[in-house]
């Protein structure tokens, strides 16, 4: 039996205790009034610090199987999200019942130490359903999958610096780039437009790394050795894609509208799939021409590639950012 996307938002809020808040955007629902229904539910109203619908019209939308893209959908967290200094966006098919929030955490803060924190981090995913965006075969995105680094890791790598951050399920951010980021690089009107009407935000995650090392740059000041993008390779950080109810009604709807679309190929709105990515792509490219990482450049992204050894890699977690992470737990808990 799948479970719901309510059933495993539960469960992956039990795993995470009381280590974060919740902040909750429910973007696929039959309606406002179903969408209230899930918010109202007890075991999530008593840990979210938010849970509310995106707009009727964008539920309408998705109805209709068309798909909301995340440079709409991050808008809706801004105000919330202004509240904290690290955010873990995890999408509705993520399961975290083999996750170790801790594990996670101390490599984000302590791989690369003393330099800070990266600005986009995430854990291996290990794909339980096949994957609408990219499969382990796609050799520009199989290094965030577990398999590859299975073979990859004789030593015992436990993070790695990368080029590229998969937004398909789970990944952590710098709360301050998050404004920045959706404030100024996701506003122009055009771009939101397209990505609505193409239904598509590629351009976004091969904008996400570059971006970042700017910011890194440009606002923080930060000295030369920053990692701005790691990928945690850890055992036991690793996250779960799972089928749930809701996303198998989802492909069903996309699948019939793609059947439609091909047999209405006169139709002037028709564009194929690669055509699509490729039409919200171009406004990336156009707007951000640094930063949005070009086809030819997609496989300098991959840690464990040809250009593998470019990237730094820890094989520890830094024991005096260990020590004082621990010191900071317990004056917390005293307080």
């Amino acid at each position: 039996v799948l479970p719901t996307s309510t059933s495993l938002l539960i469960e992956n809020m039990k795993v995470m205790g009381d280590r974060c808040s919740w902040a909750i955007l429910i973007y696929q629902a039959k309606s406002i009034q179903h969408a209230r229904s899930v918010c109202e539910n007890s075991d999530i109203r008593s840990a979210a610090v938010q849970c509310n619908s995106v707009s009727e019209a964008f539920l309408n939308l998705q109805k209709k199987g068309l798909q909301i893209p995340r440079i709409l959908l991050y808008r809706e967290i801004l105000p919330i999200s202004s509240n904290y200094q690290r955010l873990l966006i995890v999408s509705s098919d993520v399961s975290l019942n083999k996750f170790d929030p801790n594990e996670f955490l101390k490599l984000v803060h302590c791989s690369f130490f003393p330099h800070a924190p990266p600005i986009l981090a995430q854990p291996l995913l290990q794909n339980n359903y096949p994957c609408p965006q990219y499969g382990e075969g796609d050799i520009n995105h199989n290094f965030f999958f577990t398999s590859p680094w299975s073979a990859y890791n004789s030593s015992s790598t436990l993070a790695s610096a990368c080029g590229m951050i998969s937004q398909r399920a789970m990944f952590s951010i710098d709360g301050e780039f998050f404004q920045w980021f959706v404030r100024r690089v996701l506003a122009p009107r055009k771009l939101q437009l397209a990505a609505l009407r193409y239904e598509s935000d590629i351009g976004l995650e091969r904008t996400w790394c570059v971006a970042a090392r700017a910011f890194t740059i440009n606002v923080l000041r930060l000295h030369k050795g920053h990692v701005p993008c790691l990928i945690i390779t850890s055992k036991g950080t690793s996250v779960q894609l799972t089928l749930t109810v809701e996303q198998e009604q989802l492909q069903k709807l996309i699948a019939q509208k793609k059947i439609q679309l091909v047999t209405n190929k006169t139709n002037e709105n028709y564009r194929g799939n690669s055509d699509r990515e490729r039409a919200v792509l171009q406004q990336f490219k156009e707007l951000y021409p640094n930063w949005c990482l070009k086809d030819n450049a997609m496989e300098y992204t991959n840690p464990i590639g040809e250009v593998g050894y470019s990237f730094k890699k820890s094989k520890r977690a830094h024991r005096r950012c260990v020590t004082q992470r621990e010191l900071q737990k317990i004056h917390k808990a005293k307080i």
